[in-house]
């Protein structure tokens, strides 16, 4: 089944972290990763947390935002102002149908905010394949953010609480990830590679796609690294 996976970088106050914890845990989540936290298993944070302290003790810890994201499928960042660029950015429901449509072959997701008093910068939110913002009604106030997570976790909730019957494979689930290095091999061979706006949009447009775009996409890679190889075995001739 595909794990969510909610990642604070640099958190600064444990109250935040408390309430993180009891939203997560309302909402039926359980993972949870800190990067440079602040105490998050002193009183102050499992006070707040009020019989969801396990969430603050099960949290796994980096010291680097690439540590916490090397292993996932799926990356999305968050933001409060529109700021990331030229890209799409969803909102909450569009984030939830984008992650149903490719579901099966997920393995882990993680959406990754920002410390409270200035979100992520541009340099972390580069290094997610979607951008999300919650749609406000005014300027003022803002969300926290606890509430910005209790958002994100009820609107995606449905992803871990749906009763259906559950069809996916490990094979299933690692097919997004071996897609996704084939791309990065493939555009590394021309010459683009993970520093330009360029690959940081082939990427996003990669996590948007449906299943059926996938599977045509894996097919073309797969014909194109076969004829690849076939030139070099007629020149090694």
């Amino acid at each position: 089944m595909m794990k969510v996976y909610f990642i604070l970088v640099e958190p600064q106050l444990p109250e935040n972290l408390g309430a993180v914890a009891r939203a997560l845990k309302t909402m039926g989540f359980q993972f949870l990763r800190l990067v440079n936290p602040c105490d998050h298993l002193g009183e102050r944070a499992k006070w707040v947390a009020h019989g969801s302290a396990e969430i603050l003790e099960n949290a796994e810890l980096f010291s680097s935002l690439d540590n916490a994201l090397e292993d996932l499928d799926i990356i999305v960042g968050t933001t409060a102002r529109n700021r990331a660029y030229k890209r799409c950015i969803l909102n909450p429901a569009e984030l939830l149908n984008v992650i149903q449509i490719k579901q099966k072959i997920l393995s882990k997701v993680g959406i990754v905010f920002g410390a409270e008093s200035s979100g992520l910068s541009n340099k972390a939110l580069g290094k997610c394949d979607l951008v999300s913002t919650i749609l406000m009604r005014s300027k003022y106030p803002s969300l926290n953010l606890a509430q910005a997570v209790m958002i994100y976790a009820y609107s995606i909730s449905p992803l871990i609480n749906d009763n259906s019957p559950q069809t996916t494979t490990v094979s299933d689930q690692t097919k997004m990830k071996k897609l996704r290095g084939a791309v990065n091999g493939l555009l590394e061979k021309t010459g683009i590679t993970k520093e330009t706006n360029v690959h940081r949009r082939i990427m996003e447009k990669l996590s948007t796609m449906g299943d059926e775009d996938l599977r045509l996409l894996h097919f073309i890679i797969k014909r194109l690294n076969q004829q690849q190889t076939n030139r070099q075995f007629k020149n090694s001739r």
